[in-house]
């Protein structure tokens, strides 16, 4: 059961973020219905508890994937305008890891909210639907990100 759920998931998300303009849009398309497949999938429809969490989880997690979207358009933009430099991308690259740290951290933080709400099998399933879906979001901003520049030199 999970393992179709998983698999229409990808499904849905790959369709819709074919059809997603900017790195916002990708985002919005990959985590539209993300609320619902999480209740399918863990039947929790009816607790409360969890979804008080799991909201307050959610917007942390969305408030720093959109810094981490500003930074990656930020590199476009400086990208474009040919003002990258060997600096500049250490810059970025310093506080895109500052970013992962704090998500990695909610995801910390909350993981024993959670478990106050739900079974730690609950739990276990919940962080696993967490991983495939945020691997599917980063592959697809993957995809829409350039490499560095030839011309800079590190």
């Amino acid at each position: 059961m999970i393992c179709r759920l998983i698999t229409f998931i990808f499904i849905s998300a790959l369709f819709s973020a074919a059809h997603a303009a900017s790195l916002n849009d990708l985002y919005a398309s990959l985590i539209e219905n993300k609320r619902e497949q999480i209740s399918n999938a863990l039947d929790l429809e009816d607790n409360t508890a969890f979804w008080e969490v799991y909201d307050q989880f959610q917007e942390k997690q969305s408030q720093y994937n959109h810094d981490a979207f500003k930074l990656i358009e930020k590199f476009h933009n400086k990208q474009e305008n040919g003002e990258i430099s060997a600096q500049s991308m250490i810059n970025l690259q310093a506080e895109f890891f500052r970013i992962e740290g704090r998500i990695l951290q909610n995801k910390q933080n909350q993981a024993e909210f959670f478990g106050q709400t739900i079974s730690k099998e609950k739990l276990f399933i919940f962080y696993q639907i967490e991983s495939k879906l945020e691997a599917l979001i980063r592959s697809k901003i993957a995809e829409k990100s350039p490499l560095i520049a030839p011309k800079v030199k590190l």
